[in-house]
């Protein structure tokens, strides 16, 4: 992909055609899924009876996390789209990669997330991403739209593809 598409080739990636609606989705993108609040309830509810019959179950432990972040969101900004969590872009690079063009497709990727959270951000609070300030009183927010968009971009080892 040409660094001119990436930011909205990453957008097309997180979003899969939208969010919040039903529309048009494409079969080579990640599938997200609907969370609601009766099924946040539903897993909230399983996760705390695994941990009543053993407290230390961390497998139980995580979940609960998990669907209570999911309930925080849902309250926060209504029933959203989530994408698996076995989706996110992997940058790799050549070792002959120039450190301008791999901080220029950094930018992109970064841009891209921080876009969409903008535009959620503005869409549901009339402020952007990174006008919320966690010191007064817009955590919750700022978790909620991290849970919608969390930044899944990873970097894989740089591969010599000369030869």
């Amino acid at each position: 992909m040409r660094i001119e598409n990436l930011k909205d080739g990453a957008m097309e990636f997180f979003t899969n055609s939208g969010v919040f609606r039903d529309q048009y989705v494409d079969p080579d993108l990640p599938e997200r899924s609907w969370i609601r609040r009766a099924e946040c309830m539903e897993n909230i509810n399983l996760a705390k009876q695994a941990l009543a019959q053993d407290a230390d179950n961390e497998n139980a432990k995580s979940t609960l996390d998990k669907w209570q972040s999911n309930l925080l969101a849902v309250d926060m900004l209504g029933e959203f789209k989530a994408l698996p969590s076995s989706a996110l872009i992997s940058l790799q690079n050549d070792n002959a990669t120039s450190y301008d063009m791999y901080i220029q497709v950094q930018n992109e990727l970064q841009s891209a997330v921080n876009q969409l959270r903008d535009d959620l951000a503005m869409d549901r609070f009339g402020v952007t991403y990174e006008q919320l300030n966690p010191l007064k009183d817009d955590k919750d927010k700022i978790l909620s739209i991290r849970q919608v968009f969390p930044q899944r971009i990873s970097e894989a080892e740089p591969k010599n593809y000369e030869n």
